[in-house]
């Protein structure tokens, strides 16, 4: 449609002119409109040429714009694409080529992704690495490429592409902020996907994974794993055999998983499913490390009178294997889920999440992962935890009734939370508990981003992402860090030994709930 864009900007300006008017407003003439000032200025186009000469004789300082004699400057740069290649097949995802193109094709190479402002967060890693392939925007020329021809298809499997693809850990901030909101995330999930079905995952991605397949071993265990991963000789070791930084401080493994000890009330098969029935999908790092935050969940959703439900049968909810291309144990994962949480979303009944990453990859990836409707149903009845707990409140169904809790908790929003687009819902409720008072720290990505900043080869950059973020923590009017993701939690506490916690423990502690939280954490600022 070239030709016909030609013609639409002929006769626009032509009107333009007739009644007095510019071809240009408060942007510059620019490569588009240089070709029509000739006709605009007149006689004084010469003289704007005679300057240029004078004052840029070699033509350095943005050479073609408002003096060139070439033509057509419209249309000579558009991207010209046609369907798909048909040799192109066996796409991991659940998608077809053309959606794929469509999805490349929808980025139109403006650049926002390269930014540097303050106020926005695309791209983490670009921040810190500022080569164009470090940019959101190559990803989405390398698939567009290949898949109309331009490069040839087995690259989409190649070391080279996979390198690109690695410069992205999947905070989905770009997506987010996009103004044309590219799927970039699940365009660089395919690339991984194509790579790994080819040649495997990395051996330290591949133990980091596999590891939380053995929760419930890894929790039996714990007596013998939590010192043993103190010691700096076994750190030592695993990071030379398996990857794994040994600066990178590691959570604690529970005693015993959440899932197995929630109790027969909550586990069982709820008797009645209705509006006062939730269920909770616990994910890998409540149920197996910080079991607590499991408890202070079910706790705060029973103060709302809700009857809490817990599937026995859940396994997490598997994003860091499909971050890492691992689409095949990812899609296993996606569909026992899925299977054990659509009879509930067919009932209409809510399934809560309080880890953001797992509500995005319930909602976001699963429908992609398999495509299916059942996977469609799961995902439109996936709730972050905040999120249904803050329309309860503006129903006017939400319990407000908290004690003072004279605390001073520094606030991080996640970026899978912040690309949920629901806001920041427990923050905000938060924000009832008398006393308690919660700073905002304004310094963009974690840099954690799960499996990533656990990588020896990763842990530099994971730090220097987060500087500004372990910064505000560590400033001394902060007694503890706030966060609901438990990623971003370990790169809060990683310089530094004041605790990070979930929103929910301090409504639970608020609440009364949990008596020995609330002490212990009354305790932080010197307070009975």
């Amino acid at each position: 449609h070239g030709g016909l864009l030609q013609a639409l900007a002929n006769d626009l300006y032509e009107a333009a002119w007739h009644l007095g008017g510019t071809v240009s407003g408060e942007h510059g003439l620019g490569l588009v409109r240089t070709e029509f000032l000739k006709r605009q200025a007149g006689p004084l186009y010469e003289l704007f040429r005679e300057i240029k000469d004078v004052f840029d004789p070699l033509n350095m300082f943005n050479p073609g714009k408002i003096i060139s004699d070439e033509h057509e400057l419209l249309t000579r740069d558009l991207r010209r694409t046609g369907p798909p290649d048909p040799e192109i097949h066996d796409l991991q995802l659940s998608w077809p080529a053309e959606r794929l193109l469509e999805t490349a094709n929808a980025c139109n190479g403006c650049g926002r992704c390269r930014t540097h402002e303050p106020g926005n967060r695309m791209c983490p890693i670009f921040r810190t690495d500022a080569e164009e392939a470090a940019s959101p925007r190559a990803k989405a020329n390398l698939v567009r490429q290949t898949l109309t021809g331009e490069l040839p298809e087995h690259l989409l499997a190649s070391p080279e592409f996979k390198r690109v693809a690695d410069l992205c850990f999947n905070c989905r901030q770009c997506r987010f902020e996009c103004p044309s909101s590219v799927d970039v995330p699940h365009l660089v999930q395919e690339i991984k996907a194509q790579h790994v079905a080819q040649n495997g995952l990395p051996r330290s991605t591949w133990f980091l994974t596999r590891a939380m397949d053995w929760g419930e071993w890894l929790n039996r265990a714990a007596p013998l794993l939590n010192p043993l991963l103190r010691r700096k000789s076994v750190r030592w070791a695993v990071e030379r055999f398996f990857g794994v930084a040994r600066k990178r401080k590691l959570p604690m493994i529970a005693a015993s998983s959440f899932v197995s000890t929630a109790g027969a009330k909550r586990t069982a098969p709820p008797p009645m499913l209705d509006q006062r029935t939730v269920v909770y999908f616990v994910d890998y790092f409540a149920n197996h490390h910080d079991t607590e935050l499991a408890l202070a969940c079910v706790k705060v959703l029973e103060r709302q009178g809700l009857h809490v439900h817990v599937p026995p049968r859940q396994l997490r909810c598997g994003m860091e294997l499909i971050s890492a291309g691992d689409a095949e144990w990812g899609r296993a994962i996606a569909e026992h889920n899925v299977k054990v949480l659509v009879e509930f979303a067919r009932e209409g009944v809510a399934i809560v999440c309080s880890e953001p990453t797992a509500a995005v990859c319930l909602k976001d990836d699963y429908p992609l992962l398999l495509g299916t409707s059942d996977a469609q149903l799961v995902a439109e009845h996936t709730f972050e935890v905040g999120t249904y707990l803050q329309r309860l409140h503006a129903g006017g169904k939400f319990d407000a009734e908290f004690s003072p809790l004279p605390l001073r908790a520094a606030y991080h929003l996640p970026c899978h939370l912040r690309a949920l687009g629901t806001q920041t819902p427990l923050f905000d409720l938060c924000g009832l508990i008398p006393e308690l008072t919660t700073p905002r720290l304004e310094s963009g990505c974690s840099g954690m981003a799960g499996m990533f900043g656990m990588e020896l080869r990763n842990f530099e950059t994971s730090l220097q992402i987060g500087r500004e973020l372990m910064a505000g923590v560590q400033h001394p009017d902060v007694i503890l860090g706030m966060t609901e993701c438990s990623s971003c939690r370990l790169q809060m506490e990683q310089s530094v030994e004041k605790p990070t916690v979930h929103p929910l423990k301090l409504l639970a502690a608020a609440y009364g709930l949990m008596p020995e939280l609330r002490t212990r954490l009354l305790a932080l600022a010197g307070t009975n």
